[in-house]
């Protein structure tokens, strides 16, 4: 549920593209920097941008599944900051299958479930 929330784990809008940037809140990223970054560096047709999901040190953001490859290779190797943009594919975009899907299913960290921790203080305090 945690990831959901925090938009990594989500797959694009249906015809979007889900695109990983290598920068985050801590490189100052902003909204407002990724619609420039395109802006900036694409000719032509302005870009159709869908959800931005900023994270710690990286970034998520939704292009037209027909943009995807025009995005990546004029984003790639731009600067930003002083930081060489790396724009990919995010894994689990929608069109392809992914394995974080798989791992969200299963209790983090090895934790033991609920109803296994009741037993265990139960049996704690019997001694």
């Amino acid at each position: 549920k945690r990831s959901q929330e925090k938009g990594t784990g989500r797959a694009s809008e249906k015809g979007y593209a889900r695109l990983f940037l290598n920068l985050g809140k801590t490189d100052g990223i902003k909204p407002q920097n990724i619609i420039g970054l395109l802006n900036d560096n694409i000719s032509g047709r302005k870009i159709d941008i869908g959800r931005i999901d900023l994270m710690q040190n990286f970034s998520f953001f939704e292009v037209k599944e027909q943009d995807k490859n025009k995005v990546i290779q004029n984003l790639n190797g731009v600067n930003f900051s002083g930081r060489k943009v790396s724009v990919e594919v995010a894994q689990g975009s929608s069109s392809e299958p992914t394995r974080k899907k798989d791992k969200g299913n299963k209790p983090h960290s090895g934790r033991k479930d609920r109803t296994e921790r009741k037993d265990r203080k139960k049996s704690f305090s019997r001694r």
